[in-house]
């Protein structure tokens, strides 16, 4: 199957809709807002961004499966306003969430509630993470 790729030299926002990145497919933009749902989906699959917000404004829910990769290098957070409950699962082998760049934090529950699971041997690199940082991080 051929490669598609979304590029967008602007934020990209899943505002309660969703989102699936798979078979090789690839998502470029400047910063991403999930406030809805996300998958990124099998070997080859990729979404490449800046700030990486989940649940900034209403429930979101961000899926890394089967050798997927979200490459992000801007401040992420999971959970970050009142309204808001954020889950990021990172599942299965070779199946990452890189933000491990110059300095470049992760908070879970940045606020408000927001949960980091990864299973599976899952992986998640960052400069530093924060959990529960004025909120109810998990």
């Amino acid at each position: 199957m051929a490669q598609t790729t979304l590029d967008s030299s602007q934020r990209l926002g899943v505002d309660g809709g969703s989102l699936t990145v798979q078979n090789g497919g690839a998502v470029v933009s400047e910063s991403a807002y999930v406030n809805g749902v996300a998958v990124l989906d099998g070997p080859g699959s990729t979404w490449t961004t800046g700030q990486t917000f989940v649940a900034s404004s209403d429930y979101g829910n961000l899926t890394i499966r089967n050798g997927a990769l979200l490459s992000s290098n801007g401040l992420a957070a999971i959970g970050d306003t009142a309204r808001s409950s954020g889950f990021v699962a990172v599942d299965g082998a070779g199946s990452k969430w890189d933000n491990d760049f110059d300095q470049v934090q992760l908070y879970v529950g940045f606020g408000f509630p927001g949960t980091l699971s990864i299973t599976g041997g899952g992986v998640v690199s960052t400069f530093g993470a924060g959990v529960g940082v004025g909120g109810a991080g998990r």
